[in-house]
């Protein structure tokens, strides 16, 4: 007899979810702390966010900078959607996670929301090149974007502060 309410337990994997985790993880790399899979990372913080369970690695906002500061990443995290701003903690060497609520396509779009998270890889007056895991697993830089799409996409900076050294 099959049990109907028999649901398979969810892979160890941030691909579905977990493109704001991934990048976080690719930051964290950045840094020069070593890699860490998928299984690992989500073994090692599941206790702290139980959604993981049906959705592996999906944070919000606030899980995002409360985790990067649990795994080195930051000190503390500010949200803007400010392009200068944002440009200007770039170029003091800031990381930063880019939010966006719909594909990052250089075209019109309609329909359901469907959040994307990204690291900002470089950004000048005129534009920016982010990385975006892919829900296949695969990851790539995109193509450059030119600046009046961060208007367009409605995006904003998760903008990681380094840790303060300790006061003497």
């Amino acid at each position: 007899m099959k049990d109907a309410a028999f649901t398979p337990p969810c892979a160890q994997t941030l691909d579905r979810h977990g493109a704001a985790s991934r990048c976080l993880l690719r930051l964290r790399e950045n840094l020069g702390q070593p890699g860490m899979s998928d299984a690992e990372f989500l073994r090692r913080y599941a206790d702290s966010h139980p959604q993981w369970a049906t959705h592996p690695g999906e944070l919000d906002v606030a899980a995002l900078g409360k985790l990067a500061c649990e795994i080195g990443v930051a000190g503390n995290m500010t949200v803007t959607t400010d392009y200068a701003e944002t440009l200007a903690a770039h170029r003091l060497g800031q990381a930063v996670i880019v939010a966006m609520d719909c594909a990052p396509l250089p075209q019109a779009q309609h329909g359901a929301a469907r959040p994307h998270r990204m690291v900002l890889e470089h950004m000048d007056e005129d534009g920016f090149v982010v990385w975006c895991p892919f829900e296949s697993g695969a990851s790539d830089l995109l193509p450059r974007a030119d600046r009046i799409w961060w208007q367009r996409w409605q995006a904003s900076a998760c903008i990681f502060h380094p840790r303060q050294p300790a006061a003497v």
